[in-house]
């Protein structure tokens, strides 16, 4: 057992983090050691962590890191000086947050132990997930855990989110922060010939790998031509020279939720007009991929799946004390980690279940006047009509949302999403369908769970109460949200210090305690989104313990599914219900080298 160093985290004037794995103070006029900001969740600097013990392994899993933030989450509890950390730093074990870890756990064993040496092309990734689902939480999460736990790794994250209103970045290269970083850090680089090469001998000298995160690398691209934006594409062309770098010393990870990424990164995207005029800069931006920057995508579950609000609400298990709670939540939401937390402080305004879809937003009024509108419009007509009888049985006689049978009905199961080859023949001859169809997905108008030959294979709505709004008037929609916000106020308030505690999570977790060999966790790590099985889970007063990976607790439940033909009962595992093998097509996404999480 070993100690962990102390930390200290730096940011620029706006949206750029920096995390450092040493105490450092910054003398540069853009740079300042920040001790609490809405940009960084976390009390500076974290003395704490002088008083963590790790496990004393050479290769570290996913479930040490996660195991790591529960740590870490219950010490900052206690610094009762910053009570806002408290709400800001999560130890979520959704299957998104699962994915991510295990990926990023992956990448830092390879990189501490110089494993990318000599491989060109293989120390480079691209994370792509849909939005609200934990990515940049999971990135900070793993850059303060990542360093505790790999010594020689310095983790540098920088965000583009608010890239026009972030001078510093405007004014400085990746790699013009990295040289500054490792300056800073005691780790000087030689001003005299390329920035690059002096780097990488840099970090030869102290044995010491650079893992550098850029986050929302969409906006990026979404940034038009302009005085300063030379230096953006002067930073993909710093990206693409990681990229092919093989001295085992730098690591590069580009993360966001556009799934037009692939187009931006591989540079095809300038021979469409669609993407130039969504994103002008990549007109002018090198190609970074070639078999470098390797698309990773995080898989999206259903809008019927709702497991994940029972990780966030409550133990991580859909047993019979929660199981209403999280079909009322996962009705409203979605299922989406970003909103069931909204949903949690938010739920007494009556306003937040109409802002809840972005269709009320002012900013829709471009998505809904482009062909993306009439292409949304006709797949929640598709939807409504292919699910209406199961829709009848959630409103009252009013026509309002009766959330008593939103807890009651299998909807979860019976809901019956719309393929692809539907909308095709209801569309005729819509030209770039797939771009509207994915355009609505990242901008939260539909879900969209699997990508087979760049095209989507089942299409849902975002939530299944957007689907049922659709068909109300504007006033039986305001009646709809004082109705739904009268019952979560009562309802919710039993768990609701579950999410802000990361202490009831699932508190200090055995790392060996879920142990699974490599095939494993390359089945689990690869499956395609959950898929409902039509037949309704029933439970029983007769308890029995089961173990659930993704919580890594013990819990007490039984599961019986009533086969239809013989009325046979056959116990099952909460997680093994849920999470039946399916086949998942080799066939991925717009390039082939895109490999799903």
């Amino acid at each position: 057992m070993w100690k962990a160093p102390t930390q200290t985290f730096v940011k620029s004037n706006s949206y750029g983090l920096f995390f450092l794995p040493t105490k450092v103070r910054f003398n540069q006029v853009n740079l300042r050691v920040v001790k609490q900001t809405n940009n960084v969740n976390y009390p500076q600097p974290l003395s704490f962590t002088n008083n963590m013990t790790f496990p004393n392994k050479q290769y570290f899993e996913g479930e040490d890191l996660m195991n790591m933030m529960d740590q870490v989450a219950r010490k900052m509890k206690d610094v009762t000086e910053k009570p806002k950390c408290k709400q800001v730093l999560n130890t979520y074990r959704t299957e998104s947050h699962v994915q991510i870890y295990r990926f990023l756990a992956s990448v830092m064993n390879q990189l501490q132990h110089n494993e990318y040496k000599d491989c060109r092309g293989l120390n480079s990734h691209t994370l792509i997930g849909r939005r609200g689902i934990g990515k940049t939480a999971t990135l900070t999460n793993i850059s303060l855990a990542g360093q505790l736990l790999f010594p020689k790794i310095i983790p540098i994250y920088i965000s583009y989110l608010g890239i026009q209103n972030d001078p510093f970045l405007q004014q400085h290269t990746v790699m013009e922060v990295v040289e500054m970083v490792l300056n800073e850090q005691g780790i000087p680089v030689d001003t005299l010939g390329g920035r690059f090469v002096n780097i990488m001998e840099a970090l030869f000298e102290v044995d010491k790998h650079v893992l550098l995160i850029v986050d929302e690398i969409d906006q990026l691209y979404q940034v038009c031509p302009n005085g300063w934006s030379d230096t953006l594409i002067k930073s993909l062309g710093e990206l693409a020279s990681i990229g092919d770098n093989d001295s085992g010393r730098f690591s590069a990870i580009l993360c966001g939720s556009s799934s037009r990424i692939s187009l931006l990164v591989n540079a095809n995207g300038k021979k469409d007009e669609v993407t130039v005029k969504e994103f002008p800069l990549v007109a002018s931006s090198p190609n970074l991929n070639g078999n470098k920057f390797r698309i990773r995508r995080i898989l999206t579950n259903p809008p019927t799946d709702i497991t994940v609000a029972a990780h966030i609400l409550e133990s991580g298990l859909v047993n019979t004390k929660n199981k209403a709670m999280c079909k009322a939540v996962t009705f409203i939401t979605g299922g989406v980690t970003r909103e069931i937390q909204r949903l949690q402080f938010e739920r007494r305004d009556e306003t937040f279940f109409t802002s809840l879809h972005v269709e009320s937003n002012p900013k829709a009024l471009a998505t809904l006047s482009s062909p993306a509108g009439e292409i949304w419009n006709n797949i929640l007509a598709l939807l409504f009509e292919k699910n209406k009888e199961l829709l009848e049985q959630l409103v009252d006689k009013d026509g309002l949302t009766d959330m008593e049978k939103v807890k009651s009905v299998n909807w979860e199961y019976l809901f019956k999403p719309l393929s692809y080859t539907e909308l095709k023949e209801k569309m005729g001859s819509v030209t770039n369908l797939d771009h509207w169809i994915f355009h609505l997905f990242d901008r939260d108008y539909i879900t969209v769970c699997e990508i087979n030959n760049g095209r989507p294979d089942e299409i849902y709505p975002y939530s299944l109460y957007m689907l049922l709004r659709s068909g109300m008037t504007a006033s039986t929609k305001r009646d709809d949200a004082k109705q739904i916000s009268a019952f979560f106020r009562g309802i919710i308030c039993e768990i609701s210090s579950s999410i802000k505690d990361p202490k009831k999570m699932g508190g200090v977790r055995d790392s060996n305690s879920n142990k699974k060999s490599s095939s494993q966790v390359d089945e689990i790590s690869a499956r395609p989104p959950i898929r409902r099985s039509k037949v309704p889970i029933h439970y029983s007063n007769k308890e029995r313990t089961t173990k659930h990976p993704s919580s890594h607790t013990l819990k007490k439940i039984e599961i019986e599914d009533h086969c239809p033909k013989c009325e046979k009962k056959i116990e099952k595992s909460a997680f093994e219900y849920h999470n039946k093998k399916q086949k998942i097509s080799s066939k991925d996404s717009e390039i082939p080298k895109d490999e799903s999480i």
